[in-house]
């Protein structure tokens, strides 16, 4: 069958109400009109819808609004995807972390769900996104500008917010590594990673866990990173076992867990490096005790090889005497002489 002048007219009238039009097929929006599409539209038009938006009046003032507000200096011809583009390349650009973070403000939230639940750039930028504001399709129609305007201010408010989330996740991050590995407030990033990196250095001569607690204490005092940020996030993947990029609250909240018990663990190790090489003695001990009533108790404990011999006879001894009890009540003993013995 001959097409004849459908197609030339069908892309003339597309092109001529661009600004206003919207394509799609087969529910899917068609972000640029081409000469398959036209002929398909003609033999096959149950595939297309076509959407068109009234751009007369408070609608019009809006449409030049996002353009000059959010898009820039573009020709005076701009249509629906001049605007659309670079919303959707600047919602797909975020992390997935800011995607579904809380701790927004409401209307932040509610501009992230428009884009996540449009389903045709008209109405995400005339109903959508106003109404994430509480802006209905009557609030267009009185004839105040004033509207269009205080709705575009509070719009990039809220977008700024959404650009700077993740920002705000790493500033958090950061105040609780300085809290948890640190006794004193750095004043900002470089400050801190070069405390850390001062005080935990060769730390990790002292733990037997290298793969774990060890690789943590070489990425603080790493130097090799290009960038502070990137040493933050570093730390942040290897801690919360995922890109801080990826994270949802659960991951964080569960980070920031695991960094409180690694600071009480490279807290540990000091201790012990406080005492190495003490006195000609061989290897010091940590012993630690937790009680409802006291609290932590510990005590680093050094001795020759002597000395070491000595306490392996009598822990030996009484290791006989208490041969005939429960493992509850053996346990029980040396917990009793362990708080005994660290009040002294």
């Amino acid at each position: 069958m001959k097409l004849g002048v459908l197609p030339v007219l069908m892309t003339a009238y597309l092109l001529a109400h661009r600004r206003e039009v919207a394509l799609y097929q087969e529910g899917g929006f068609c972000e640029e009109l081409t000469l398959d599409q036209v002929e398909l539209l003609c033999r096959r038009p149950e595939l297309f819808a076509v959407e068109r938006f009234d751009l007369a009046g408070l609608r019009g003032e809006l449409f030049d609004r996002y353009l000059h507000s959010l898009v820039g200096k573009v020709d005076q011809d701009a249509t629906l995807l001049d605007i659309v583009r670079p919303l959707m390349r600047f919602m797909a650009g975020l992390p997935d972390y800011t995607r579904y973070c809380r701790g927004l403000s409401l209307e932040a939230e509610r501009v992230r769900a428009a884009f996540q639940q449009a389903k045709s750039p008209g109405v995400l930028l005339f109903e959508a996104l106003p109404e994430a504001f509480g802006l209905q399709s009557v609030d267009f129609t009185a004839g105040d500008v004033a509207v269009v305007e205080r709705f575009i201010q509070r719009l990039v408010q809220a977008l700024r917010e959404l650009n700077r989330a993740y920002e705000a996740l790493l500033g958090q991050w950061q105040a609780e590594l300085n809290t948890a590995l640190l006794d004193e407030v750095m004043a900002d990033l470089a400050t801190l990673r070069q405390a850390l990196a001062k005080r935990y250095v060769d730390l990790d001569r002292y733990t037997p866990d290298q793969m774990g607690l060890g690789a943590l204490i070489r990425r603080l005092v790493d130097g090799g990173y290009m960038s502070d940020q990137a040493w933050l996030e570093s730390l942040a993947t290897l801690i919360g076992r995922m890109p801080p990029q990826k994270w949802r609250e659960e991951t964080r909240l569960q980070a920031g867990l695991r960094l409180r018990e690694v600071g009480g663990q490279l807290r540990d190790l000091e201790q012990l490096r406080s005492f190495a090489g003490v006195n000609n003695a061989d290897g010091a001990v940590l012993m630690k005790m937790v009680d409802a009533q006291r609290g932590e108790r510990s005590r680093v404990i050094q001795l020759s090889s002597d000395q070491w011999d000595l306490a392996g006879i009598k822990a030996t001894q009484i290791a006989g005497e208490l041969a005939g009890l429960d493992e509850s009540v053996q346990l029980a003993v040396v917990a009793a002489l362990l708080g005994r013995f660290t009040e002294l």
